[in-house]
């Protein structure tokens, strides 16, 4: 589990299961107020958390709609009635896996708490695909890993869109502490500066090449 407790968010990045997910809570130190991100295969475990930390729980985010990312949803709702929100273009996969949800679209934002979370379409793992971007911080997803990136060769997959979503988050601060979906990388968090020097994925710039790397 890797912490990170700074005056404007508190994040808590915790693996499970057996493909190495990694399943996120964060949240606003100021009023108590947190969000859960791709909550998977361990739900009790997780609602234990959520308790006993004494926050309170605003919403559910899932960053795409694969089952080893939303799989422990359904029993985590029959404990907090919260919104589920995931990008409206893996929607209706998402639907018939746990049931009703709600959608968003690109630059679309919440609030958890005073915390404002932007979310970033990314697409190429999925069609869905997106990122979390919050004071500094972004959630991944099976976007990008520590020194490398999501699989395109799943149904709705994408090299080129990949390619394309990677571009855009070459664009934000260096510093930008990333937070994977997978424990894949040789450490658990990153940040975009160092993807950007080191991730053979990021530092390509002709998406042909890409394309043929994938």
């Amino acid at each position: 589990m890797t912490l990170k407790n700074m005056s404007k968010v508190f994040i808590a990045q915790h693996e499970m299961g057996l493909m190495g997910n990694f399943v996120y809570f964060f949240g606003d130190p100021e009023t108590k107020k947190m969000a859960l991100v791709d909550p998977a295969w361990e739900a009790d475990r997780i609602w234990k958390y959520s308790r006993d930390a004494g926050w309170l729980v605003e919403a559910i985010l899932l960053t795409h709609q694969h089952f080893d990312h939303i799989n422990a949803v359904p029993d985590l709702l029959k404990e907090i009635d919260v919104p589920v929100f995931i990008h409206s273009q893996d929607l209706a996969e998402t639907k018939r896996q746990i049931g009703e949800i709600r959608s968003v679209g690109a630059g679309d934002r919440a609030k958890i708490g005073n915390l404002d979370v932007t979310f970033i379409h990314t697409p190429g793992h999925t069609p869905g695909s997106q990122c979390f971007l919050v004071e500094g911080n972004i959630i991944t997803g099976d976007t990008l890993f520590g020194g490398s990136i999501g699989r395109t060769d799943l149904p709705g997959g994408s090299a080129r869109e990949l390619f394309e979503s990677l571009q855009r988050l070459k664009t934000l601060p260096d510093e930008t502490v990333v937070y994977p979906g997978h424990n894949y990388g040789a450490t658990p968090t990153s940040t975009i500066g160092e993807e950007k020097r080191t991730n053979p994925f990021m530092i390509i710039s002709n998406v042909r090449e890409f394309v043929r790397m994938t």
